[in-house]
């Protein structure tokens, strides 16, 4: 399980900063790569820190999904995190999917 986590916070984190240095040649646009990168990492980090440790966990090669802690009471909700081609998208629960990385 940490080792499937890993690889895909490790890939996540390749992907990011390939584009950060394709996109840091030019300009001002690498703020916006570094910014995404940042943006993944602090909702990985934060979903990762609320997960629920049950066998929910469901890892493929293009997403990893597990539940986490909606509020206090103790229900949850899952968390995706689906690599798409170059992109990054987390859906929580019942929500839309969001980029994160583009």
């Amino acid at each position: 399980m940490a080792a499937s986590i890993l690889a895909l916070v490790v890939g996540s984190s390749m992907v990011a900063l390939n584009q950060l240095r394709q996109l840091f040649l030019r300009g001002e646009e690498g703020t916006e790569v570094l910014r995404e990168a940042t943006l993944f990492i602090e909702h990985f980090r934060n979903d990762f820190q609320n997960s629920v440790s049950t066998a929910d966990l469901k890892i493929s090669s293009e997403e990893i999904s597990f539940p986490v802690y909606r509020d206090f009471d103790g229900n949850t909700e899952i968390a995706s995190y689906r690599l798409d081609g170059k992109s990054i998208q987390r859906k929580l629960g019942n929500s839309y999917n969001r980029v994160i990385v583009n």
